[in-house]
């Protein structure tokens, strides 16, 4: 006979897979009642329940065996046959200018997932119906939805910023198309961007990585940088979940407003997966997927700290490689590409990545712990060390130097205050909705419109108390100018388009806005659609509450 704390238990995840089902959004969760924006409660059954409570029932996931099964590797998404309607070119920018050399099909799907042997397959929602989706500028935003059956085409000219102002560029900088090649990519995310279930979509498994390529990051040992490549380049999607201790089964907190949080770390789809490695070196390109929890890597091998080296910081090369780091604190949708180089160690050995930064809620992580990284439930990873291979690969001492900061380009000072009213995040005071979004009024005149081939300095202030959020600025990567007054060292200058507004912080950027709008783009087209982006916290509970602003630029 089930007592009434296990009756409430199986109702609460019972609830969870109803409405997981019903696809109800969490706005329509608070206006029904079983979610209240200020206190965060549970309705149930005339019931109600904490949120930390809902947690605690939840939690924990049934036990898995560690170190049994390999490590995915993504596959690559080749090209296709377009296999649809010739695109539009009136229905994208600069689509005469770069015409399209190749086309990709992906589809996002229902598919069955095995998370780990112990437990039974979840359906996860994935792009071409696997987790981490396959490896293939924006992964667009809350307007580039489709419906069941429907499809939509993108045309990512893959240009490089600038190459409409090419004059702006020194000759030894420009590439053949005018843009600036200081500016290169090398690792991003794209995710589901649906209003109201961006979390809910990322967390079932809507999230995939890019890599790209150029003429000295060539993806070849024997050319260019020469930096490690080909099967030794190995993506590091990075997710925690929670599984119904009761089936197995992956569950969505949906009453959870502040940051939803798992038991189970996966890597690739996998719960402490291990790899067979050589000694010799590898890139491993680690992305933080969320949906909240924040992490500090280390490489352990008895239980001492072991040396890696990153290179890049949230999609960007950085100038020169931070050496020697043995921890790399992670915020959600944060990249960083890191070497690590297994020829210090014997055949047989074994290494772990681990992760030591505790964290409770979606709040912020407790930086006054430290987690052990030699026990097993703290470790992600076990690396198998193999025998010898062929290793003509190297780092570099340096890669490019960043554009420089110009200050007598910027048009424009804009404040954008995070803060948190009602139970609810907001930015300058507004939740994000769609609807007034979409309104033709809003679209004939955004509210925010950046000045076309301008710069402009973004002050991001955190007003939120206790939280910390992880915000991500779409299409432009910026500079930190200073944090709470002060300017980053040399060792911490980057390029990037994640930045860390911390508790009570205040960060000034930098940002150029190129090349967009088009201005031969469809004249028929709204304003507010030509160039239209959002900025948004990368707690993604936080986005779906609604934590993001549009703003546009403008001819």
């Amino acid at each position: 006979m089930l007592t009434k704390s296990k009756r409430t238990l199986h109702r609460v995840l019972d609830l969870h897979r109803e409405i997981a089902q019903a696809r109800l959004s969490r706005r329509e969760l608070i206006k029904l009642g079983l979610v209240t924006g200020g206190s965060g409660l549970l309705g149930l059954g005339g019931t109600w329940l904490s949120k930390a409570s809902a947690l605690d029932v939840i939690l924990p996931s049934p036990s898995t065996t560690a170190w049994v099964e390999q490590l995915p590797i993504p596959s690559v998404l080749e090209p296709s046959a377009l296999g649809g309607p010739d695109p539009n070119p009136a229905a994208h920018q600069f689509y005469n200018r770069f015409p399209p050399q190749k086309t990709y099909r992906v589809r996002a799907e229902e598919k069955p997932h095995s998370f780990h042997r112990d437990l039974i397959d979840s359906p996860i929602w994935g792009f071409n119906g696997v987790f981490p989706g396959p490896t293939s500028e924006s992964d667009g935003g809350p307007w580039n939805w489709t419906e069941r059956g429907q499809y939509t085409d993108h045309h990512y000219c893959m240009a490089r910023a600038g190459f409409t102002v090419p004059e702006t560029i020194p000759a030894e900088w420009r590439d053949a198309s005018g843009g600036d090649i200081r500016e290169t990519l090398t690792t991003l995310f794209f995710h589901y961007h649906r209003p109201d279930f961006t979390s809910a979509g990322v967390y079932k498994g809507l999230a995939s990585m890019v890599r790209f390529f150029d003429e000295k990051d060539t993806g070849d040992e024997t050319q260019g940088w020469r930096l490690p490549s080909g099967p030794y380049d190995i993506p590091l999607m990075v997710a925690d979940k929670k599984f119904d201790p009761r089936t197995g089964e992956l569950v969505f907190d949906d009453f959870n407003l502040d940051g939803v949080l798992g038991d189970k770390i996966t890597v690739n789809g996998k719960i402490q997966p291990f790899l067979e490695v050589k000694r010799r070196k590898y890139r491993f390109r680690v992305l933080n997927a969320g949906p909240a929890r924040f992490y500090t890597f280390v490489l352990r091998r008895g239980g001492k700290y072991q040396p890696f080296t990153q290179i890049t910081d949230n999609g960007n090369l950085l100038e020169r490689p931070r050496k020697n780091l043995t921890k790399l604190e992670t915020w959600p949708a944060e990249r960083s590409d890191i070497i690590i180089d297994f020829k210090r160690f014997q055949p047989g050995d074994k290494v772990y990545l681990a992760n030591i930064l505790p964290m409770k809620d979606g709040r912020q992580p407790d930086r006054k712990s430290t987690l052990n990284p030699d026990r097993v439930e703290n470790q992600l990873i076990e690396f198998r060390i193999g025998g010898e291979a062929a290793d003509p690969s190297r780092v570099p001492d340096a890669f490019r130097p960043f554009p420089p900061i110009d200050l007598s380009e910027v048009a424009q000072r804009r404040v954008w205050n995070f803060e948190r009213g009602n139970g609810m995040w907001q930015v300058n005071g507004k939740l994000w909705d769609s609807d007034i979004d979409h309104t033709p009024k809003q679209l004939a005149n955004p509210p925010v419109q950046v000045k076309r081939n301008t710069a402009e300095i973004w002050v991001l202030k955190n007003l939120s108390g206790g939280w910390e959020h992880p915000l991500h600025i779409h299409f432009e990567e910026g500079r930190v100018l200073t944090t709470n007054g002060v300017a980053p060292t040399m060792a911490q200058r980057s390029r990037q388009d994640m930045y860390r507004l911390g508790r009570d912080t205040t960060t000034e950027v930098f940002l150029r806005f190129r090349d967009f709008p088009d201005p031969e783009f469809d004249p028929s087209v709204e304003l507010g659609r030509r160039a239209r982006y959002v900025l948004h916290c990368h707690n993604l509970t936080h986005e779906d509450h609604a934590m993001m602003a549009t703003w546009n630029i403008v001819p």
